[in-house]
Formats: structure tokens, sequence, C-alpha cells
């Protein structure tokens, strides 16, 4: 067995993930990295006190030993037992000793709390439209990152498995005593990093496999999304109903109804006849256009995009070497091999051509797991792996199929506008897409036992790098109740990627659909939302440039020393100072917070609360449980008039509040620009510096005299 372990890691400054998404990051120095080729026998070392083996294995006996609970006779994806020939090939098995009192973090959308000890999931991205609870192995993306947490020190171990094909992983439900990963691979690349604290850990790892980058201000507005905005007319009534009610929105997204049947990069020139006036009509109303773009093209010879990537030889392909054909909704579906640097150029420029012919201000990128109605791709096709030293077929690289189509539509946005930051989010991922796109966590559905998966899938998310996250509000599939809608509204407050979408055959949910008692409280959240803009905004800054703490964080990563925040996972801190306690239950009013040590404040009326407790708190519907740390200040927008993307422009006056401490000292980064292109990442930015000593309420402000852009006339402290 070959065994290679380096304490410093060789590849720094290189392209250093063999099996993930190519980058160059500063890598820990602390950073052990495990390369297994080809094992065959058995070996353990240890990590930090944690015994680990590595064993080569008969996939179809191991199956056998994983299968006594009949775990894989109803889960997707099963470990294959279909015939000798496919379950006597090489397996790789790797077990790690957990210590009784060990939580554990991260790895993804998979459905289970925040601690994901005791479950057992798979990594193979699917797109399977049934309800996702429990019960589901795999989802969409494959994060096989986890964060092993010491709630009594508070350290905290990182493993990262990193293999892009199908593997499964066991937290302590095989054995109480043990993580134990099997990967379908004849070799794998184990990463280990020891931290004193999650939050060491975050950054760390953020560093090395990629984090988000901060988006246009614009983004962080409210989406409007559907399947079923089928014409330009549905788009231009649907843009009115907001300004009529007075709603304020910054994106609208158009689902696959607005192509020239289901074709990429084509209109319907029926219902959508003159789709760049559209655009341009709705820019000058403040409002951008995000279309959808998926995995499969249509098969057409008469389809130039088509004909383009069979004649260039840029699609997966049979094992004789003959074009793949699957079924998606164009019908007769070939499919992009991103794998080959040659097809992601060609769909860069694509890409690159279609943002420039129309004003569209990002891309949506869908059914990119890739799905295929007829099952799942087989283990034979093949793709053309000359960027890779590993293997030709799909099922090698099959994870990280949705992360290079998402880079290679980041490749073409940058290319067609070089000044402004692309908006790219996808379903389907792996580990080091955040450094190329956002995500959502899909086809979620309609019901309560979804939206109370929803935070924990989210936190786990932003554990593996991403900031610019979200999931559907109301539910993507059947049909939202109006308590239901408000209460997922109240909590994507806190998203940085707010969108409401749903399902062509599911009830209206639009915030106008369900009646005065829905639409005036979701008025009332929407003008929270553009008032926190510019919090959100300096997070997202922050955390793209220093990678300290994801945007959306756990209690536990805030508040390492408190034993009783690490199995919180209905709270979360929003940036550095926003405690986020969302009513997660049908029918409830009030819910019980847990408050970590200190003095917090009531967002709203300012009641003061002694922290290391908990409290009862008030939370009927419209209105979203928020508590702000000591020593805080929020810089805040307001916008009487504007009810469109213009929102998210600065206005001539700041209003900062500030929430004493007679303990923590305040420093607060206010970074004031366009709103586009990359001048926060240089000294041509305004950033504010703002300082208030322990027990006083004196601001000190520190703005660059050569700071270039835009400036407040006016900066107005409140102090509670």
């Amino acid at each position: 067995m070959q065994i290679h372990p380096w304490r410093q890691h060789p590849f720094e400054n290189q392209e250093v993930l063999a099996d993930g998404l190519r980058h160059r990051f500063d890598s820990p120095q602390s950073m052990e990295v495990y390369e297994i080729i080809s094992p065959g026998e058995a070996c353990c070392f240890s990590c930090a006190g944690l015994e680990i083996s590595v064993t080569p294995c008969n996939l179809k006996l191991k199956t056998a030993e994983w299968d006594r609970k009949n775990y894989f006779s109803y889960q997707k994806p099963a470990l294959e037992v279909a015939n000798d020939a496919d379950v006597n090939r090489d397996a790789i098995e790797v077990r790690i000793t957990l210590p009784s009192n060990y939580l554990i973090y991260g790895l993804g959308d998979p459905m289970a709390p925040l601690n994901r000890r005791g479950y057992r999931f798979s990594f193979w991205n699917v797109d399977d439209p049934t309800v996702q609870l429990e019960h589901r192995a795999s989802l969409y993306k494959s994060m096989p990152l986890c964060y092993l947490l010491d709630p009594k020190s508070g350290e905290c171990e990182v493993f990262v498995f990193d293999q892009t094909s199908r593997a499964h992983i066991d937290l302590g439900s095989l054995e109480a005593d043990a993580i134990r990963y099997l990967v379908e691979a004849d070799r794998l690349r184990l990463y280990h990093l020891h931290c004193e604290q999650l939050a060491d850990a975050y950054q760390a790892s953020s560093r090395f496999f990629g984090h988000s980058q901060c988006p246009a201000r614009a983004i962080l507005g409210y989406h409007q999304s559907r399947w079923g905005y089928d014409s330009a007319d549905a788009i231009r009534a649907l843009a009115a109903e907001f300004e009529a009610h007075k709603l304020p929105i910054s994106q609208i997204h158009l689902d696959i109804l607005y192509m020239d049947g289901y074709r990429n990069f084509t209109w319907d020139p029926e219902r959508f006849p003159r789709p760049q006036a559209l655009c341009e009509e709705l820019s000058d109303l403040g409002i951008g256009i995000v279309p959808i773009l998926d995995a499969g093209l249509k098969y057409d010879l008469d389809y130039p995009i088509c004909q383009e990537a069979v004649s260039q030889g840029l699609l997966l392909k049979e094992a004789d070497h003959s074009d793949y054909h699957g079924w998606v909704w164009p019908g007769d579906t070939v499919y992009p091999n991103f794998e080959s640097s040659a097809c992601r150029r060609w769909w860069a420029h694509k890409v690159s051509d279609f943002v420039s012919d129309y004003q569209v201000s990002g891309l949506w990128l869908d059914m990119n797991e890739p799905a295929n109605f007829n099952g799942e791709l087989p283990d034979s096709i093949a793709v053309d792996a000359s960027d890779s030293d590993d293997g030709l077929l799909h099922k090698n690289w099959h994870n990280r199929y949705g992360s290079q189509m998402s880079r290679a539509s980041y490749e073409g946005l940058r290319a067609a506008r070089r000044e402004q930051r692309p908006f790219v989010f996808s379903r389907a991922a792996y580990l080091g897409h955040a450094a190329f796109a956002g995500i959502w966590t899909g086809d979620s559905m309609s019901i309560w036992g979804q939206l109370q998966m929803q935070l924990p899938q989210l936190l786990s998310l932003s554990l593996c790098g991403f900031n610019l996250l979200g999931g559907d509000i109301g539910g993507f599939g059947f049909h939202a109740t109006p308590e239901l809608f408000l209460r997922w509204f109240e909590l994507s407050l806190a998203m940085p990627l707010m969108r409401n979408h749903a399902e062509i055959n599911s009830s209206a949910q639009e915030p106008f659909a369900f009646g005065d008692f829905v639409l005036e409280r979701v008025r009332r959240l929407l003008a929270l939302r553009y008032q926190l803009i510019p919090y959100l905004y300096d997070a997202m800054i922050e955390s793209e440039l220093h990678a300290e703490q994801p945007v959306l964080a756990p209690l536990a990563l805030h508040f390492p020393e408190d034993e009783r925040v690490y199995e919180i996972g209905d709270a979360f801190m929003l940036g550095r100072s926003l405690l986020i306690a969302p009513v997660l239950q049908a029918g409830q009013r009030e819910r019980l917070i847990y408050l970590p040590e200190g003095i917090w404040y009531d967002y709203y009326d300012g009641q003061v609360y002694s922290g290391g407790q908990s409290i009862i708190y008030s939370a009927p519907l419209g209105h979203l449980p928020i508590l702000v740390r000591e020593g805080s200040l929020l810089p805040e927008w307001s916008y009487p008039d504007r009810v469109s993307m213009n929102a998210c422009r600065p206005p001539d006056q700041l209003h900062l509040r500030y929430f004493p401490s007679k303990t923590r000292n305040c420093h607060y980064a206010h970074y004031l620009d366009e709103g586009d292109g990359y001048a926060y990442r240089s000294a041509r930015a305004r950033r504010y510096d703002f300082y208030i000593e322990a027990g006083s309420d004196q601001l000190e402000t520190i703005v660059p005299g050569d700071a270039s852009g835009p400036r407040y006339a006016e900066i107005e402290m409140r102090c509670l």
C-alpha cells in the first residue's frame, strides 16, 4: 500500500486538488495529506490521537457487512450488487476511531441534524424528486468534509475524503465508536487538520479548498422565481404586481419555459419575441433577469449548439465512443463533457456570448448531477480525461460534474464582464465549488419537516465554504400554507440568497398570493431585509477577504467555550453580531432561545437579556426573532420610496445602531462601493472603520483619504 503523509503540504501555491476543483490556495502548515493508491494490504496510523486504519476490500463482501441493517435496500444510491463483474472491483475502507463525546459537523446537504453523528450518507450526486427527509442517503451535492468537535475543549479535527467516485460514510451507525468511509475506487486522498477551535478549522479548510466570493450587492436583494412564468408578458405582469403592492424585488428568474424547446442559450420566439428589450425594460425598473441553463443539450443537429458539441467531440461517450444519449426535459439529450478543458472553454464561450447579447444579471444552473430521466448514467460512460490523472470513466468524476459546469459558466461570465462579479448558482456541487458559484438546496417540498431540515442543511453547507446559499422560500413542490410560507420567508430573510421558487403544479406562492394578512407581514420582512443589506454585504466581503468565519455559522463557531451551544441546530449567527432563532414548528407563537454568555439585545425594541440562559421569546407570525450581541454596531439603510433593485444602492445617509457593552470594544468595518466590481479588494474602495471603546458611546471613524467612489453625506449613530 502506498501511503504518503506530509506535515507541510507539498502543493502550496499550486493546483492542490487532484480529485477536486483545481485552484491555487494557501495551505495550512499543519495539514496532513495521505495519498492512498492501489492499496494491497491494510495499514494503520494515528492522527491527533485518533487511530486510522486503511483497508483494501472487495466491494461485494463489504456490501454484505454494511447492509446488515438493510440500509441500502431502501436508500439511493445503493451499493451495487448487480453482478460479480461490477462488485468484485477494488474498494477502500477507512476507519477512524470516534471518542464518545465528539460531535460531527459538516458533510454538506444530506438531511440530518447539525450534529451528524449516528447517520450514514452516500456521496453520489442524484436528482431524486421524492421528499427530502432524514431517510435520504444522498442529495445533489457531495461535500466529504467533516469536523469532529470536542465540546469540552472546543478542539476540532478536520477530515476530508477527497474522491469524486461513489462513496459512503457511516458516522457511528455500524460502530458507535468509529467513522467508516467506503469508496468504490482504488485511490483516495485523505486530508487531516487539527485545530484548537472550530473557527480555526473553518478558516484553514476554506482557505485551502475555496470559499465564496462576495456577489454584487443587488444579488442580496429579493429574488422571485417560478417554473411557470411562460412569457415576456407574464414577467412584465409579475414586475407590475410587485410595484403595485410596494414590494421590493431585485431579480426575476426564468425557468426552462423561456427556452425554445428546452434548448440552452435560446429564447422561445413566440412567447419571448424580444428578449433583449425585456431585459432592458426590467433593468430600467431596477430588476435583473436570471435565466436557467440545464446540463443536458437537446439532441437536434439543426440546433447549432448541439451540432457544435457533436462535431467537436465535446460530449460524454459510450464505451464504443459514440455519444451517450439520455432523456431529460428536451427529450433526447446529450451531455457536455465538462471534465474536458476543451469542453469547458467551449461552454464558457457560449456563456460569454449569451450574457453579452442580453442584459442578464447571472445564471442559474440545474439538472447538473447530471440528471437523466432514464436512470443514472451507466458506469461505462467515458470522459476525455486529458486534464486528469485518473481514469477515463464518468463514474470516477461524477460528483464534480456540476462543479465543472459551474466553473465553465463562471469563466464565461468573467470573460464577458471583466469589471463585474459573476453571479452563478447551482444545484449540484463538489467540495471547492464555492470558489466559483453559489448553491441552493434544490427541490425542497412545502412541508414542515422540510423547513425544519433547511437550517442544519444550510449551516452544514456553510461550513464547506459556501456563503452564497439559500433554499426555495415556501418549498418547491406541493402547496405551501400561509403559515408555512411566512415562517419559511422569515428564515430566508437571513439567508444570503433569498429566493422564492415553486414548481408549475403547485399553488401560487408569490408574496401577494396569500391575502392581506400575509402580504402586510411580507412587506415588513422585506423592508427589514433591505435595511440589513449593508450589514450582510459587509459580512460577505469580510468573509471573502479573511475567511475567518462563514456568514452563516453555528453558535459553536462563535462561542466554542460554551458546551451548551454545540447541539443547537435551530439557531445561528448571521455575521458576528446577530443571533437568528427562526420559528420552525406549525402553530408555534413563541420559542425557547438559548443565549450564550454576555449581554444580548432584542433587535426590535432593545430589551436587554443576560446570556448563559434560555429565554422565552414571543414570535407571532411575520416576526423573526433576532438578538444582537453586546458591543455590536449595525449599519442600516432606509428606503421608504424605493421598491426595486435600486434599494440595494447606497443612500446619502448611513444609520448606525450601537448596542453598548461595558466589556467588549467595538470595531466595525463598513464597505461603501458601487455595489459591483472589485474595488473592495484594494484601497480604491471606501472603507469606514468605526471604533467604540467598551463603556463609551463615543464613535471614532477612520476613512482612507485616497478612497474613491460613493460617500455618505451624513453618518448618524443611535446608541441604545
